[in-house]
């Protein structure tokens, strides 16, 4: 093998899969538990929780309020006591204000999450079938369609006039044509022809994708 796996692109399909011990038919279901028992679930590392305590220092850090607080000081240190009691009173409503709303929304955001479940099309045990986006593991075939939100990084294995729009990781508004194939190894992220990438959408045609590294 002329590159490790994590440079999949690089590889042709056949060894990827050689390596990985499994085939273009997929999983079973003995083998994708065995692969989420290595890698643990295809999700993304989760962000800190914002704590209480945390939203309310993004309030109390924020330059507009530092700037409200040295102009009450200097109205205490001149003696002007109601214009440092109206300056605190702004400068207590703002920060109470904006760590209600910041807690609040990210309390439904969390909530919105866990209701949520996206689907990926797969295929397990010779047949297609649609699972939880975490239950995708390495060594799975994911079949794409126009709309489909790509469940993880993977290589094509087919593609039929595949368009992928990558905005989200490249910046680039136009999709991306995908196939088949290898490409070199020092090729960028926005330039592997080859891959899709966890997070993207398909704008048209259908793929047919193989996982193989832990998204993580």
């Amino acid at each position: 093998m002329n590159a490790p796996i994590e440079h999949y692109w690089a590889l042709d399909i056949s060894t990827v899969l050689r390596e990985l011990r499994t085939s273009a038919q997929g999983l079973t279901d003995l083998q994708a538990q065995e692969s989420l028992s290595r890698f643990g679930p295809n999700v993304l590392r989760e962000r800190r929780q914002l704590s209480r305590l945390r939203a309310l220092w993004n309030q109390i850090r924020s330059p507009l309020l530092m700037l409200l607080l040295f102009a009450s000081l200097i109205s205490v240190g001149t003696g002007q006591w109601s214009d440092a009691a109206i300056v605190m009173g702004i400068l207590l409503a703002t920060v109470l204000v904006g760590y209600q709303r910041e807690y609040s929304a990210e309390l439904a955001a969390e909530e919105l999450q866990s209701r949520v479940k996206t689907l990926a099309h797969v295929i397990r045990n010779g047949i297609s079938v649609h699972l939880p986006v975490d239950e995708v593991t390495v060594g799975d075939i994911v079949l794409l369609s126009a709309g489909s939100l790509v469940p993880a990084d993977a290589v094509l294995l087919e593609a039929t006039d595949c368009y992928v729009s990558e905005a989200a990781l490249t910046g680039e508004s136009f999709p991306a044509a995908k196939h088949p194939g290898t490409i070199d190894i020092s090729t960028p992220l926005a330039k592997r022809s080859n891959c899709v990438f966890m997070g993207t959408n398909v704008r048209s045609g259908t793929a047919r994708t193989f996982v193989p590294i832990n998204t993580q």
